[in-house]
Order: C-alpha cells, then structure tokens, then sequence
C-alpha cells in the first residue's frame, strides 16, 4: 500500500464582503500571517447597484475602486511571497484599464488587458503587460537580474502606436510577426540586458518607426 505524504492546507484569507469594507483589511490579511490566498469580494447586491450608477454616468467606471486602493498598499508584498489575489472587483467594468495623465500604473506582476494611458505605465522587476493598445502616455520597463520586465504587443498585424519608452535594464519589448512600433517620443534604453524581440519566420517583416 502506497501513503501519500500529507498535504498542507492552503491558507486563504478575505479581505473584502462588499464595497465600504474596510480599506486596511487587505494589509491586515497580508501582514496577520502567512497566507496562500487573498480573496475579496464586491458582488453585494448594494454594490451591483452603486457600480451601475457610475458606469451609467461614465462608462469608464463600474468596478470596485476600493480595491485598486487595497492592492497599491499589499501588491508587491504578494507577488514577492507569491499569494495569489483572487477577486470580482471588475464589477460591471469591460476589462479595460484607464489611466490618467497625472497617474502611474505600476505592474509587477503578469497583467493581459486592454490600457488606454495617457499618463504612465510602470512595468517592474516581475511585471508583464500582454496589451494591443497603451495610448500616448509614456511607457517605462525597468527589471532587475534574475527579475526581467516585459511589454509584449499582441496586434497580429499593424501599427502600436506608444509614448515615449524608457527600458533601464533587464527590459524586453517583444513584438509578434510583421508588426510595427510607432513611437511619438524618445526610446531610450539605459542599462544593461535590455531587448527588442522579434518573433515567428517572418520576422524580418517587423518594422520600428521612432520619431522624435
């Protein structure tokens, strides 16, 4: 008879049951204790009709706005201990990501979504954004040794059309086939490790157009 080693069990904490919950119970949760899973929900009947409200009046909102607030004070404590956050916080939003000209998106960690910025999109040491679209704001990627950033575009044809890009170190911009970046700012690559990667047989079909 085989016995199977016993299994640890998995450590899941919430730190949310509608919109209004405390905004200190996701660093409460990270910091109380080893766990293996954020949780957090904002699906409460009262929160479904509040997020149609304001999508109503814009259609850019009607996600819980709380918890981009909870995951700015604990996300780079998960990712570096490696809890997972599992949540509905996107409400009634389509997916899309909007960020403004006086705001920083920071991604540390694997992120696929549709952006439109025209602020800042902070992509580092871990972080990944898989996007067709950034808008005109500016697009920094900055990794460490052993920890790389990476923008991968996910057009299967045409033109991204970015922001000024700036890559200081262990940095990957990484295109499909028969693409092209279109920069209307300066790309500058600082540091060291840093790579434009062209992918697929036809990858002398890959362009770049930098204009200053």
């Amino acid at each position: 008879m085989t016995v199977s080693e016993p299994r640890r069990p998995v450590r899941i904490a919430n730190c949310s049951g509608f919109f209004g919950d405390r905004l200190s119970a996701a660093r409460e949760m990270v910091d109380g204790g080893p766990i293996d899973v954020l949780t957090g929900d904002w699906l409460a009947e009262l929160t479904m009709l509040i997020l149609h409200k304001q999508r109503s009046r814009n259609s850019e909102l009607g996600y819980a706005s709380t918890f981009v607030t909870q995951m700015e004070q604990v996300l780079t404590t998960c990712v570096e201990r490696g809890i997972k956050v599992v949540t509905n916080a996107g409400g009634l939003s389509s997916g899309a990501v909007t960020v403004g000209s006086a705001a920083t998106l920071n991604v540390l960690a694997p992120v696929t979504n549709t952006i439109a910025s025209s602020g800042t999109i902070a992509i580092g040491p871990g972080g990944g954004v898989t996007a067709s679209s950034l808008g005109a704001g500016a697009l920094t990627i900055a990794g460490v040794s052993g920890s790389t950033a990476t923008f991968t575009d996910t057009l299967s044809s045409g033109t991204l059309n970015l922001g000024p890009v700036g890559m200081g170190g262990s940095a990957t911009i990484a295109m499909p086939v028969a693409n092209s970046i279109l920069s209307s700012g300066a790309v500058t690559l600082s540091g060291a490790d840093n790579l434009l990667s062209l992918s697929g047989v036809a990858a002398a079909g890959n362009t770049y157009t930098l204009l200053q």
